[in-house]
């Protein structure tokens, strides 16, 4: 009876040592967590234009108001990754470079951040993003698609009034079949949108002044 027990014992021990040594050993997955990352378009040779824009907030479309990485493989098919994350909502990371974009730029007297109190502005620019994810087909492409639009500060009984509205897409390549190369495909593709955006801004406001 006691050298079963002692079996028993040494059995129970063994097994704990050995689960001990499997759970040391499994490798600790971390979550990488991703940007969109460019430096902003240049303008030249164009005159600065007297009025100020404020940027508000972008929404995001159902889908992809996450900071989850979103993927496709086939219509009407989505899924994201467990271990690979944007460090911040898409909507923000867009709303973050329209403004930055515009502000740098130079050709507008002043930009207002959204979050920024200010209210001396003329303009009011907004939207939403409607896609913002990787396309898994034969070539993966980084695919984002934005609608805009731009408001005119109302006096009195005018009230606000659409001056411009538009829908930008575009799809980027990714070099490789990864997250990073999707970042990458994505950051080439917000630029091209925020580089066409501004120039149609300063036709649209330099008709309207």
């Amino acid at each position: 009876m006691i050298s079963e027990k002692r079996i028993v014992i040494v059995l129970l021990i063994s097994f704990l040592f050995v689960s001990s040594c499997i759970t040391v050993k499994q490798p600790h997955l971390s979550i990488k967590k991703y940007v969109l990352e460019y430096e902003s378009p240049i303008f030249t040779q164009k005159d600065q234009l007297g009025c100020t824009i404020k940027i508000d907030s972008f929404s995001v479309a159902p889908a992809y108001n996450t900071n989850r990485i979103i993927y496709s493989k086939k219509p009407y098919e989505i899924n994201s990754y467990i271990y690979h994350k944007w460090n911040s909502n898409p909507g923000e990371m867009v709303t973050h470079l329209i403004g930055r974009d515009i502000r740098n730029s130079g050709l507008f007297k002043g930009v207002l951040l959204a979050g920024e109190r200010i209210k001396d502005f003329s303009y009011r620019l907004g939207g939403t993003l409607e896609e913002f994810y990787e396309k898994d087909e034969r070539n993966w492409s980084g695919v984002l698609s934005l609608s805009v639009n731009l408001v005119s500060e109302g006096d009195g009984e005018a009230g606000d009034k659409i001056i411009f509205q538009k829908h930008y897409t575009a799809a980027e390549k990714c070099d490789e079949k990864n997250p990073a190369a999707l970042a990458q495909a994505l950051s080439t593709a917000m630029k091209r949108v925020s580089e066409q955006l501004i120039e149609d801004l300063y036709i649209t406001l330099n008709n309207d002044q």
